[in-house]
């Protein structure tokens, strides 16, 4: 009996792993984790969900009111791509969808105030790709 159990969680355990969808996205999976995201600068990453890597955060810090715009440019055009900003607690502000047919480019704006945001981007099903990414504020 001891080996079958020993095999069955092996199994699950080899079962989440293998869909686990941020395995190998490195510490930006996780808001608390982000990476920083300099206003006016371009940014690049990738995405890979079949490769586990589903999920990028970004923080920026805003330091006047106006209207931030998110530029996504994708390597792949046909890329299932989604852009959500965040307010500092991690509640959802805007959010942008592209998908295959919208060309290689994504923009998301939305009316900020002063302090710290978080940016989401997420793989939908089969993409893998590689983007760049800038925020600007006017």
């Amino acid at each position: 009996m001891k080996p079958l159990l020993t095999s069955i969680g092996a199994c699950t355990a080899c079962l989440l792993l293998a869909c686990a969808p941020d395995r190998d996205s490195g510490p930006d999976a996780e808001r608390h984790r982000s990476t920083y995201l300099e206003t006016g600068k371009w940014m690049p990453d990738t995405l890979d969900q079949g490769g586990g890597d589903t999920t990028d955060w970004k923080v920026l810090v805003i330091e006047d009111t106006g209207f931030l715009t998110l530029e996504l440019v994708l390597d792949d055009p046909g890329a299932d791509v989604t852009v959500g900003v965040h307010d500092m607690y991690g509640k959802a502000m805007a959010r942008g969808q592209h998908r295959d047919g919208d060309g290689p480019q994504l923009k998301v704006t939305t009316d900020v105030g002063i302090g710290k945001l978080f940016v989401k981007i997420s793989a939908g099903k089969g993409t893998k790709t590689g983007y760049t990414l800038r925020a600007s504020v006017r």
